[in-house]
Order: structure tokens, then sequence, then C-alpha cells
């Protein structure tokens, strides 16, 4: 074998490994933005239980505003929620610690917004103005964690179809269980 040969085997070799390589970093890519949507969708839903329990204990009069778990529940949640979701950073409160400096991110801002209305009550309709911010929160988690986007990568990462709700479905499902 001359030497040329050779060259051309080790080139052969490298394209393959090369291939290898970015198929398992893309794979790695993958696992990572996944998980992190996981763990995203799992704070969310902590926080909308928080959310829908605080709303029924408003609606039916037993939300105490001064000593309550849920409201400590969902001070937590906002904590939780700023590794998620850091702050803007701007000028604004470069005095403050370093989580709280910036404008807060619209996700947080909702919860925040909830937390403050239960303390200092202003709303006529409290329970009307959580649900608006409850849905405000939802809107926005909804556009960060892409779940139809997510769904067709994940699909095709598990070789599956998945199905997607369509103008038929949703009659379908009217002729079955009426308007709902």
């Amino acid at each position: 074998m001359a030497i040329t040969d050779y060259l051309s085997l080790i080139s052969i070799l490298i394209s393959i490994l090369a291939l290898v390589y970015t198929y398992k970093s893309n794979t790695k890519r993958f696992e990572l933005a996944d998980q992190y949507k996981k763990d995203l969708l799992n704070w969310y839903q902590d926080t909308i239980r928080i959310l829908l329990n605080i709303r029924g204990r408003v609606a039916s009069g037993r939300f105490d505003w001064s000593k309550n778990d849920l409201l400590f529940s969902l001070s937590a949640q906002i904590e939780i929620g700023r590794f998620f979701l850091p702050n803007y950073q701007t000028s604004k409160g470069k005095d403050e610690p370093l989580a709280y400096q910036g404008n807060r991110h619209p996700a947080l801002d909702c919860l925040v917004n909830v937390y403050t209305e239960l303390k200092h009550p202003k709303q006529k309709d409290t329970n009307e103005y959580i649900k608006r911010m409850q849905m405000r929160y939802t809107s926005v988690m909804f556009k960060i964690i892409e779940p139809v986007r997510w769904n067709e990568q994940r699909a095709k990462t598990m070789k599956k179809e998945i199905i997607v709700p369509t103008d038929d479905s949703k009659k379908e499902f009217q002729k079955v269980y009426g308007n709902r």
C-alpha cells in the first residue's frame, strides 16, 4: 500500500469519527434541552397547582390573607423561578442583590402580582384578577416551553407519531362530550 492509500484510510476514519461525534453531541444537546424543559414544566406544574388552590380558597372565602401556607409556597416558587427565569439585566436595581437586579421576567411578574394582591388587595374582584394573572403566566410559559415544537422534536427522536389537535378532532370531541 502506498502512502496515499494510508492517507485516504486515515481521512475516511477521521470522517467517520467526526460523524459519530456530531451525532453524539447533537443527541446530548437535545437531551440537555429536553431535561431543561422537563424541569421548567415541573416548576410550572407546582406553581399552577398553588395558584389554582389559592383561587379556590379565595372564591370560597376561605383564604386568610394574613397567614396562609399557600402564600409562603407561592413566594418559594417565585424564588425558585428566579433560577429558571432570571431578571433581564438593566441599570435598574444595581444596589439590590444580584438575583433582584434588572427587570423581572414576565412569568415571574405575574406571580409577584398575585402575591402582592393577596398581601394587599386592591382589585374589585381578586379571584378574577388572579385568574387573569394565571392565564398570562400560563401563556408566557407556553411560549417558553413551546409544547407543539417540543412534542414534534420528541416524536422525531422516538420515531413515533404524535397526535396534533385539528378542527376535526374538536368536532369529534364535541360529538361525544358536547360543548364544554
